[in-house]
């Protein structure tokens, strides 16, 4: 069954609920659970992942969780060239203007390459590496990914 999403569908960002860490983590898009539940990262992987962060020392509470690409339930998957990330990117330079971010983990390659959009190469060749952001990222203030 095909339908046209209307904009109370994009699952919003979930910001910080304690005090902000600096620690932002990006996904591509939401899961179908993401949709389901109605809230950011709390599907399986959002699960999966807030345990691992909490397991680092870090209250998962004081991170930001967000999307790159602004997608409905009904959108197809984001590719680089989309509306959905366009849109995503700038919700997310608004939403993290006044935050100072210092670090970004990426969770797959779509958001890897929103902030080296020029890699050639596959990700799994740059997996568990650390990157210095430039002033032209798409992101401010933000010093690692």
């Amino acid at each position: 069954m095909n339908s046209i999403a209307s904009p109370t569908d994009v699952l919003p960002n979930l910001p910080p609920t304690a005090p902000f860490s600096g620690l932002v983590v990006l996904a591509e898009a939401p899961s179908q659970d993401d949709h389901e539940n109605h809230k950011a990262f709390s599907g399986s992987v959002g699960r999966y992942i807030r345990h691992a962060i909490r397991a680092a020392g870090i209250d998962p509470d004081s991170c930001f969780f967000g999307y790159c690409a602004a997608t409905t339930r009904f959108s197809p998957k984001p590719t680089f060239d989309s509306i959905e990330l366009t849109e995503g990117l700038s919700t997310l330079r608004s939403e993290l203007a006044n935050l100072e971010v210092t670090t970004i983990l990426t969770l797959g390659s779509l958001p890897f390459k929103c902030f080296y959009p020029s890699t050639d190469s596959s990700i799994h060749t740059h997996r568990g590496s650390l990157y210095l952001l430039s002033s032209t990222s798409p992101l401010p203030h933000t010093k690692s990914i």
